[in-house]
């Protein structure tokens, strides 16, 4: 029907709002290929959509976690750059993306799956430096022995917030 009508507002918004609604219940199911695959239709329709963009690369952060923790590095990192690609698109889907990696990185790690929580924190810290993001990567190389890396990123924190008596300590010690 778009190709058909391709001037017409009503059946393309229509087409996305189906193309949505049938990719919550995959997701909701866990076919999360196809549903990326009917969400990367309904976004080359509106490639400006910020919702799209915004559950589209929710939806690749989600398989890339999925993968990692079944130790498929390589396609989890592709995943998470195809995130990374579209949430750079807008503020608030990179803030939003950036926050939800954070998270699963929390997650990844509280299960000791190391692995995952440093892709997740990495792609976290590349989309939107925060403080907590940095504190939490120096916290892992602390703990993994790299106290160089440890020392890069408690700066990096601490040059955000220079007060941070918690950080300032973390220093010291390296």
């Amino acid at each position: 029907a778009y190709e058909e009508a391709l001037d017409s507002e009503k059946i393309r918004e229509r087409l996305m709002y189906g193309y949505t609604q049938y990719v919550k219940a995959l997701s909701r199911r866990g076919e999360l290929d196809k549903a990326i695959d009917y969400l990367d239709m309904a976004y080359e329709m509106d490639e400006s959509n910020s919702e799209i963009i915004h559950y589209l690369a929710q939806l690749y952060c989600e398989k890339a976690v999925r993968l990692s923790r079944d130790q498929e590095y390589a396609l989890a990192a592709e995943n998470l750059q195809k995130a990374s690609d579209l949430a750079v698109k807008k503020k608030k889907v990179r803030r939003n993306i950036s926050a939800l990696l954070f998270n699963e990185a929390v997650s990844a790690y509280d299960a000791n799956d190391k692995r995952t929580a440093i892709l997740c924190l990495n792609t976290s810290y590349l989309l939107r430096p925060r403080f907590e993001t940095l504190d939490f990567l120096g916290q892992y190389h602390y703990k993994d022995q790299d106290m160089e890396k440890a020392y890069f990123y408690w700066e990096k924190a601490l040059a955000l917030r220079p007060d941070d008596a918690g950080v300032q300590d973390k220093i010291r010690k390296i």
